[in-house]
């Protein structure tokens, strides 16, 4: 008896590894226009791809009340299945959509997509899906056999097709007059031949793919007939390659396992991030905000890690006495991590996992998310995003954990740098620069690099007018780099 309920307690482990390592995809089906039959059997489509290849379970609605920034995080990419008309969403559920694509969100569009927000009145939507259909007549007869050739022949969309071109029956779009529209920015994999003798008939891409704004996007005018989704294995393989792409599924790895030993010994160390020359810093007078910095040997770049048992530590910075955190209850992707004076049982509570080596810091209480070094300029926030140790952005989530007297060259620092502070930040107008101890060129840089003002300063008139600057994030540089870029904040 006591065997057999320890193989049913393997088994349930096992079944429930396997589905916490699966990722979620959501088809979104709505219409305004044009209802196509095929919607539902695309649905199943999708939910059989998932359920095979074990990669995704699949959410679905035809309910724009689904695009909201909680629930859109919950999604590797998003399914516009055969979608029609204008207007199905509303301002706020737009702009949540527009944050997921650039946060890194995935999107797919099936066929109709493109028949979705015709009028323009959604300039972000057209450009992410790639092109607009041309009204009546905007497609050949849904029985027309094209051939199709491949453009792009190494994209995992098409490369089970070995470059061979692909014989389909389908109703296919024009693009060309009449409000149609096509998007330099698409990357094509497939274009289908002339098919009749009409101006706008014309050779034309059929599939394609872009890296937009922070995003994936993927669409294929291909879907139009029921039984493509059922019986061609060319559409259907199509398909599930695009939604792998676009989610990043082809590199997710499962979670690795969490041996029960302590990593760290309790002491100060500094935390590194391996792909960049910068560390984690905390400073009182920068706000709550944890950020990463170019290492200069700083106080605020040490941080005591002190063990609680099972991987799970306080990481507490040793000058400011400012533990890291996550300020909200919420495992909010994209959430900007603090630190803050007084403990907090749950939110300062961080679980460490070794990993080839590198360590990935993930909140006890959110154990799906890690700590992560998103992309942006030096300075910027770290945040918390999805935890995924094989994803594009694993660089971002992996962390050294070093002594804190381990040396750091940093090429282009001096060794003596100014410790100085910036008041107020955020500014309006005029701020000052305190601590300087020698006059110093500054300048200040937007977020492309580009130098916005320049200006002389010393430690008896450190202030500065940025009055000029429009509203918007800047930092602040010294041009012999005698003190640490700082970020302004311009109100």
């Amino acid at each position: 008896m006591k065997n057999f309920l320890l193989g049913i307690c393997i088994i349930l482990l096992i079944l429930h590894q396997e589905v916490f390592a699966q990722d979620k995809v959501l088809v979104y089906y709505e219409t305004n226009g044009f209802r196509h039959k095929s919607i539902d059997e695309g649905i199943d489509m999708i939910k059989a791809l998932g359920k095979s290849n074990g990669l995704w379970t699949t959410d679905t609605s035809d309910k724009s009340s689904v695009f909201n920034k909680k629930n859109l995080t919950k999604y590797n990419a998003v399914i516009w299945c055969n979608t029609s008309g204008n207007g199905l969403l509303n301002d706020k559920e737009r702009a949540a959509f527009e944050a997921y694509i650039q946060n890194g969100g995935g999107f797919v569009g099936i066929h109709a997509a493109t028949d979705t927000y015709r009028d323009g009145s959604w300039p972000f939507y057209n450009e992410l899906v790639g092109a607009i259909i041309r009204t009546n007549p905007n497609h050949t007869k849904n029985n027309y056999k094209g051939t199709m050739k491949v453009n792009a022949p190494n994209h995992q969309t098409v490369a089970f097709l070995d470059g061979k071109a692909w014989d389909k029956k389908e109703e296919y779009y024009y693009w060309k007059g009449n409000g149609g529209k096509l998007y330099d920015s698409n990357q094509v994999v497939l274009t289908v031949g002339k098919t009749g003798d009409n101006s706008y008939d014309e050779s034309r891409p059929i599939s394609w793919y872009k890296e937009f704004m922070g995003g994936r996007s993927f669409y294929t005018a291909l879907g139009h007939n029921e039984g493509d989704y059922k019986n061609d294995t060319k559409f259907r393989r199509h398909i599930e390659e695009a939604i792998k792409w676009t989610g990043d599924f082809s590199k997710t790895t499962p979670i690795p396992e969490e041996q029960e030993v302590q990593l760290l010994e309790n002491g100060s160390y500094l935390v590194k991030n391996p792909e960049l020359n910068e560390v984690l810093t905390s400073s009182m007078q920068s706000g709550n905000n944890a950020a990463m910095e170019v290492y200069t040997g700083e106080a605020v770049q040490r941080w005591d890690f002190t063990h609680l048992g099972t991987n799970i530590y306080t990481i507490r910075n040793v000058d400011t006495n400012r533990y890291l955190e996550i300020p909200e209850a919420e495992c909010t992707t994209g959430a900007n991590i603090a630190t803050w004076t007084s403990a907090n049982s749950n939110h300062q509570k961080f679980k460490l996992s070794k990993v080839d080596g590198v360590y990935f810091l993930r909140p006890q209480h959110c154990l799906q998310t890690a700590v992560d070094r998103s992309r942006g300029a030096a300075g910027a926030n770290v945040q918390l995003w999805t935890y995924d140790e094989g994803a594009n952005k694993n660089k971002n989530q992996k962390w050294e954990i070093l002594s804190a007297n381990t040396t750091l060259t940093v090429p282009g620092f001096t060794k003596e740098v100014q410790n100085i502070a910036v008041f107020p930040n955020p500014v309006k107008t005029f701020f000052s620069i305190a601590g300087l101890i020698q006059e110093t060129d500054v300048q200040i840089v937007d977020l492309s690099g580009k130098v916005v003002l320049q200006q002389r300063v010393n430690s008896v008139n450190g202030i500065v007018n940025i009055s000029s600057l429009h509203e918007g994030i800047y930092f602040l540089k010294s041009i012999d780099k005698s003190f640490k870029t700082q970020r302004l904040i311009k109100l």
